[in-house]
């Protein structure tokens, strides 16, 4: 199905329509991603993919259900090598 993107904080996007996108995204930071997971699949979310550390730890899951999709990330440890942030 395809829905208008609201683009960035209701700018219209310049793909005006996008397949299979959740219409909620909600971020959340957790001390441990694969029990939050589990957690949030007992409430009927999918597992969509999710992304392993360099000691091979998910840091990130991501869920879905319905229009909801959860990023489920790590606390501590997400590696974002361009910039200064590293917790």
């Amino acid at each position: 199905m395809l829905r208008p993107d609201p683009g960035v904080l209701g700018q219209p996007h310049r793909a005006a329509l996008r397949a299979d996108e959740a219409s909620y995204r909600v971020g959340l930071r957790v001390p441990h991603v694969t029990e939050a997971a589990r957690f949030y699949q007992g409430l009927g979310f999918e597992p969509i993919g999710a992304i392993p550390g360099p000691d091979g730890s998910t840091v990130m899951a991501i869920l879905r259900r319905g229009e909801l999709q959860l990023l489920v990330d790590a606390l501590v440890g997400m590696p974002f090598p361009d910039s200064d942030r590293n917790a």
